[in-house]
């Protein structure tokens, strides 16, 4: 079988990839290997217009934003299903520091749609605290929903290939790539941190960062927006909340650990004023890079072999965006931005490496 593109890896990255070939009429296959507690499937796919101790907007927020936006809702009429969801974030405070770090942004019109200093309003639903604010037009994307989705419509749409890519199995010639009895023109690495054991680009600085998080109920509560103190709990459906999340720089595997476990109850409980139930503890690894931008663009010295990746915490808000960047480059060879193409940075991948 012949196909003009092959991308490896169906989370966030390269399903909007792939969404975004499909409806420009490209010949692609997609190759995952199903893991339902990938990083991106167990995602609360919050998109934080304000982030940071210091209480900044998002990089470029309003036009990823209004990409992310227009896509996925592009996404509920094709699929029929609803995924967006308006989820304002209640932030705690807990000193007048954080008070005036807000009060000084909000003063800035670039800020006045997104944040709103609350006088003393204390619910009874949290513990005591400083004063409280609101972060605005915050949203959650269905992750979880929107990836099985697309999962099912490649799959039968005999565009998925579900097992685990071989490095070794794949050879780079001069007519292009060939992958047992199957030929691509191009082929895109879409498969979040395992990039670091890829051959040709883990030479990138990435940073693999390893959260842990909590499902949880709150019998009988209800809010259909994010409480963010030091963790964030973010309702999914009903009285079902997401609780999250932990990060680990060093860790032997990505399976979840009493320690972590211990420092969200921690976190949970100074932060929640009522009883709740612990359904599930869950752990993945998210594919961070050290400047906190995503990895865009062409290997440096193999040509037709390229990246997608490092979208680290904000895949639900960057995906759309840089779907739109790789499909310009992969099809009207339209340049890569500087601050997200691979070569901002100045490295040399290694003279030999595997698959040829």
């Amino acid at each position: 079988m012949n196909y003009e593109y092959l991308i490896i890896g169906q989370g966030i990255a390269g399903t909007m990839l792939a969404e975004e070939l499909s409806s420009r009429g490209a010949s692609f296959l997609v190759m995952d290997h199903y893991h339902q507690d990938s990083s991106s499937h167990i995602a609360a796919g919050l998109i934080n217009p304000i982030t940071g101790k210091r209480f900044v907007k998002s990089w470029n927020l309003e036009q990823f934003l209004s990409i992310a936006l227009s896509n996925y809702r592009e996404l509920e009429v094709k699929y029929d299903i609803s995924i967006i969801y308006k989820s304002d974030i209640l932030r705690i405070l807990d000193n007048q520091k954080q008070e005036n770090d807000l009060i000084l942004r909000s003063e800035d019109p670039a800020y006045h749609e997104y944040l709103s200093i609350n006088a003393n309003i204390m619910p009874d639903f949290i513990k005591p605290c400083y004063n409280t604010a609101w972060l605005k037009n915050a949203w959650r994307i269905e992750m979880y929903g929107l990836l099985d989705v697309c999962r099912l419509y490649l799959k039968n749409n005999n565009l998925l290939v579900q097992e685990k890519f071989s490095y070794d199995l794949l050879r780079i010639e001069e007519n292009g790539f060939f992958y047992k009895d199957m030929a691509f023109k191009k082929v895109i690495f879409c498969e979040g941190y395992r990039a670091v054991y890829n051959p040709w680009f883990k030479y990138l600085p990435f940073e693999p960062d390893k959260g842990e998080l909590l499902i949880i109920r709150i019998p009988g509560f209800i809010a259909n927006y994010t409480i963010k103190r030091q963790i964030a709990i973010i309702h999914l459906k009903e009285d079902i909340y997401w609780v999250g999340a932990t990060n680990e720089w060093e860790f032997p595997d990505d399976q979840p650990t009493a320690k972590m476990k211990d420092w969200l109850i921690q976190h949970l409980n100074a932060t929640l004023n009522f009883p709740y139930e612990i359904l599930e503890h869950k752990a993945a690894i998210r594919p961070t890079v050290r400047d906190r931008r995503p990895f865009l663009g062409e290997h440096p010295e193999i040509p037709g072999l390229f990246i997608l990746n490092g979208l680290g915490t904000k895949g639900a808000l960057l995906a759309p965006w840089c779907a739109l960047q790789m499909a310009d480059l992969l099809i009207k060879d339209i340049p890569i931005e500087t601050e997200v193409s691979i070569k901002r940075f100045d490295l040399v991948p290694p003279a030999k490496v595997g698959g040829n």
